[in-house]
């Protein structure tokens, strides 16, 4: 006997189609019976029998973006190394087959219309917001193989695969240079374009999946002759062009996120590359300036503070007075003698104070600096030599003494107690 179909069949089939909707990323999620397996298998791996270990592994293996969430969990546990060992050599195939497999959702949710959470995706969300442009510059990096690929490898931490990533990194930079330099040359001797703007936009994405520490690798000077020499490149340091404001709000966010030395010194020069606002440019000094006392001589920083000229960078260059490291050395050295830090430092708080080092016994490279030259704020104008009949560090204690008479005068110039060095 036919029966019309109740309300409740009617909105329970509608229900299911639209849980079925397969632009869904829900529709991937992995099932509670799929977890537990995996879970069952990951405890197997500490079995004695090397054999149950090897087939346990190639069955999480064949088990793909299935085993995903529980090896995640499992990565992030205490585990016997044997255990941890197998789950990070099968987790990166894994997260690679969910990438792979959810990628092609975001670029069919044109409307917007689902939330997605796929590596990269995240990370330009987080700096860019969810916004036409943004969509639009991630459909681009995931159309592009390369750009794709190294969003892979991004999260892939094993050795072999920041190899990987590093190889392919290598090999457009090395593409990159051909390109820049050939721009000097007759139209028709110019090699064909081979980068666009996705692969340095991929590359800095990349290390915010990783949470990588930059090295220095010579990143981020490719990356400013990119921005610097490319049309494209330069409506992205505008805010202008395709994907608006969204590379330069994703450059910040790199640049925010770096705490070595490294990072920090060529964050700090992207940061000028791409005309960040000189508040932006100057708070990435300061940080670099206290992040030396733990790594490094802080040569660059104390430059670049010294250049803006702000007598309130007196108390932190005045952190500086028992440093005996050498500033300046090698070739540099044959020329003028050694530079210590605690030469700049101290020639620079004099600078800042309205004096010349000069009158405090230091020789100078550039002899007719004023006060409104940039020689006078340049660290390695000033060092100490040793002539008429006076050492190199009998004028270096000479303007020492004189420079902490003028300090118990003019207390009310020291803008802040110096602390102590760390």
């Amino acid at each position: 006997m036919h029966r019309t179909p109740t309300l409740a069949v009617m909105l329970g089939f509608g229900l299911g189609v639209m849980a079925a909707d397969p632009k869904d990323p829900k529709s991937l999620d992995v099932s509670a019976e799929a977890t537990a397996k995996a879970k069952v298998l990951i405890a197997k791996l500490d079995d004695d029998n090397i054999l149950v270990r090897d087939k346990t592994t190639d069955e999480l293996r064949t088990m793909g973006r299935r085993a995903l969430p529980a090896l995640t969990e499992a990565s992030k546990g205490k585990l016997p190394k044997r255990v941890l060992d197998r789950v990070l050599e099968v987790l990166p195939a894994a997260r690679q087959a969910d990438f792979t497999a959810r990628y092609p959702l975001l670029l069919a949710d044109k409307d917007r219309k689902y939330e997605h959470d796929l590596p990269g995706w995240n990370e330009l969300k987080a700096a860019v917001k969810d916004t036409k442009e943004s969509r639009a510059l991630m459909a681009d990096l995931l159309g592009d193989e390369e750009c794709r690929g190294m969003l892979i490898l991004a999260f892939d931490m094993s050795e072999e695969g920041q190899k990987q990533f590093e190889g392919r990194w290598k090999a457009k930079k090395d593409a990159w240079w051909v390109e820049f330099r050939a721009r000097r040359q007759p139209e028709g001797h110019r090699p064909k374009a081979v980068d666009t703007l996705h692969w340095p936009v991929a590359a800095l994405l990349a290390d915010l999946v990783a949470g990588r520490e930059y090295r220095s690798d010579s990143r981020v000077p490719v990356l400013c002759a990119y921005f610097t020499a490319a049309d494209e490149g330069k409506l992205a340091v505008a805010g202008k062009g395709k994907y608006g404001a969204g590379v330069r709000d994703l450059a910040c966010q790199w640049i925010e996120r770096q705490n070595g030395w490294c990072g920090m010194q060529d964050g700090e020069w992207l940061a000028r590359e791409m005309k960040f606002d000189e508040a932006f440019v100057r708070g990435c000094t300061e940080k670099q300036f206290e992040t030396a006392f733990t790594c490094h001589v802080p040569s660059s920083a104390l430059g670049t503070l010294a250049y803006t000229r702000d007598a309130k960078y007196i108390a932190s260059f005045r952190r500086l007075f028992d440093w005996e490291d050498t500033y300046r050395g090698g070739q540099f050295a044959a020329q003028v003698g050694e530079i210590q830090v605690r030469d700049a430092a101290l020639s620079m708080c004099i600078a800042l104070s309205g004096h010349d080092p000069v009158e405090y016994g230091y020789s100078a490279q550039n002899p007719r600096a004023t006060a409104k030259d940039d020689a006078r704020y340049w660290t390695d104008n000033y060092y100490f030599k040793s002539e008429d009949g006076k050492s190199a560090d009998d004028k270096r204690k000479a303007a020492f003494a004189k420079w902490a008479e003028w300090e118990k005068a003019n207390p009310e110039k020291i803008k802040a107690k110096a602390p102590e060095k760390k």
